[in-house]
């Protein structure tokens, strides 16, 4: 019996080492996690690439520490509000304004602590807390500008510019270093032509005058020579006659 016990002891101690172990709150009292929201939307709606974004929480206040590469990982994400109302959530703004998609955004942080009592049991749990960093993923949209980020309230939070990332600027004009009309139909459609950068710097030249061709130089010459000649027979003939008049032979 003395035997079985112990073997019990041994057995129960394998057990809880192995929890402790393998859970995440007993290994780190951790001040930071990665929100799960990848596959919380049941929405037909995903994206083929995400982005991970690092916040900094402290109270109220939500600040940007560092915004990742764009990941190639499909992330689902609804039409509307109602699939997140009453619990944090974000929204993906394009260019034009237009609300691009909405998801789960749980910017709230945790601290979990594990322990054992005298008796051998496991106790502890997880707190929120009020100061530390969160990565929050997000749907990564061609033409999104930015992100807004809401507190269960419905109140904004945080807004983050994702400009930088984005390829389609929605300016009606098909920029063809890297916009087409695959991931910026807006500006890039049919009847639009691409515009390149080398296009785009050159600076529009005023229209030259038509130039004037050799024959039109040949008639201008000749009537300034025939002109010169006209002038230059009445100034003699002038003279002459003003000779003779002054001689008495006028």
């Amino acid at each position: 019996m003395v035997r079985y016990k112990k073997r019990k002891d041994v057995i129960f101690e394998i057990i809880s080492i192995l929890f402790l172990f393998f859970s995440p709150g007993a290994r780190a009292e951790t001040s930071w996690k990665i929100n799960s929201n990848y596959s919380e939307v049941t929405a037909g709606n995903k994206t083929d690439k995400s982005i991970n974004l690092t916040i900094h929480k402290s109270g109220a206040e939500y600040t940007l520490r560092n915004m990742s590469e764009i990941i190639d990982y499909k992330f689902f994400y609804a039409d509307n509000y109602q699939e997140f109302k009453g619990g944090y959530d974000g929204v993906a703004i394009s260019f034009s304004g237009k609300k691009l998609g909405y998801f789960s955004a749980d910017m709230r942080l945790t601290e979990c602590v594990d322990y054992h009592n005298p008796a051998k049991q496991i106790l502890g749990g997880c707190s929120e807390i009020q100061e530390g960093e969160a990565i929050i993923a997000t749907p990564y949209f061609s033409n999104g500008k930015y992100v807004d980020f809401y507190n269960p309230q419905g109140e904004k939070v945080l807004t983050v510019d994702l400009s930088s990332v984005a390829v389609c600027d929605e300016n009606n004009i098909c920029d063809a270093t890297k916009e087409n009309e695959i991931n910026c139909p807006s500006d890039c459609n049919k009847q639009s032509a691409p515009v390149s950068e080398i296009q785009k710097e050159i600076p529009v030249q005023p229209e030259a005058p038509p130039a004037t061709s050799k024959s039109n130089i040949l008639v201008i010459i000749l009537t300034i020579l025939f002109s010169a000649v006209i002038i230059v027979g009445g100034v003699i003939f002038w003279r002459r006659k003003k000779d003779n008049y002054d001689s008495g032979q006028w």
